[in-house]
């Protein structure tokens, strides 16, 4: 914004001091032709930047944007004709559009249309711009999401329980053990393969969430901490990889982490037509423990998954994020195409 209005001054600066025949800046007479400008053109100009074009012209309205642009240039000519006889009168030897001063109305449409032309090409020149730099910004961020993606699909933590898990299992001669492993294997798979697609059917996603509960169950005597629902036919939709786990991540890190007796997770999944809906909830006694709140802001992994949300379904999502007392919620609507 500051780049836009110095570069503005800049030209208005320039274009009073060619209309001034050349006279410095410090000429009585600049600040009367500065002044003069502004408003026969300035006004007029900005009206037709900051107006005409983003409410008719970009909107594609072209008819009710070319009769607004016929007014605007009518009364822009009306008001040029009568302010240079009126300032040249009262200012001796001003000269102020040259030889244009002494033509007929009609004649000062063209000084109009010229000005009202370096505006919006200016306008154009800047939202151009800037709308590649935005675009650059969303490539950055979206690499730095699928780094970040990348890096959570064998998260170290998540890696470091599960091999204990399984060496626990394997101590006492757990007959599970196998099938623990085979859990393990599938979720790596599914990270490592399944997820370098930007997009997967929504029965991968929903079967990846099931074998990572299934996982963390394991490592519980009372598997019922963890629940799991899901309410979702098989479909056609597709959705972001490892959109979901981070928030079942969180969940099970903070929810079971710190109170084994009272602890608990409960997480739902329901699809209906191309609505999914996603809750997971978890007890959040970490208040007790510490002064930290577990809000969307103290994990990467939900930083990560909240960008990636914002990158990919701008305008198709909502994330609800509830840090209540005894417990920690999210919620998140998303529509899948």
């Amino acid at each position: 914004m500051t780049g836009r209005v110095t570069r503005n001054i800049v030209f208005w600066l320039l274009m009073a001091l060619y209309m001034n025949n050349g006279r410095s800046f410090l000429h009585p007479y600049f600040f009367a032709v500065l002044f003069t400008m502004l408003v026969s053109y300035g006004i007029p100009g900005y009206l037709h930047n900051l107006w005409l074009i983003p409410r008719f012209l970009v909107k594609r309205k072209t008819i009710q944007y070319v009769l607004l642009f016929l007014l605007l240039l009518t009364s822009t000519t009306v008001l040029s004709f009568y302010l240079t006889h009126f300032v040249n009168s009262r200012l001796v030897g001003l000269n102020y559009m040259g030889a244009l001063k002494d033509v007929t109305m009609p004649y000062h449409a063209f000084p109009g249309l010229l000005m009202f032309a370096l505006l919006a090409f200016g306008k154009f020149m800047a939202d151009a711009v800037k709308n590649q730099h935005r675009l650059d910004n969303m490539e950055m961020e979206q690499l730095q999401s699928e780094l970040s993606s990348l890096r959570s699909q064998i998260n170290p933590h998540f890696l470091f329980n599960a091999l204990n898990t399984i060496y626990g299992m394997a101590r006492r001669t757990d007959e599970d053990t196998a099938d623990a492993i085979l859990k393990l294997s599938d979720i790596l798979r599914h990270g490592l393969y399944e997820c370098e697609d930007t997009e997967i059917y929504i029965e991968k996603e929903i079967m990846f969430v099931k074998q990572y509960v299934e996982f963390a169950q394991l490592r519980l005597y009372d598997k019922d901490k963890i629940k799991l629902t899901i309410d979702a036919a098989t479909t056609h939709q597709k959705i972001a990889p490892l959109l979901l786990i981070p928030f079942i991540e969180n969940a099970i890190k903070h929810g079971l982490g710190r109170d084994s007796g009272n602890s608990w997770v409960k997480v739902a999944l329901s699809l209906h037509d191309n609505n999914l809906l996603f809750v997971c909830v978890n007890s959040n006694f970490s208040r007790y423990h510490t002064n930290e709140s577990l809000s969307v802001n103290s994990g990467i992994g939900l930083k990560n998954v909240k960008r990636r949300l914002d990158l990919l379904y701008a305008d198709k999502h909502t994330l609800d994020i509830q840090d209540g007392i005894t417990s920690f919620s999210v919620t998140l609507n998303l529509q899948l195409t």
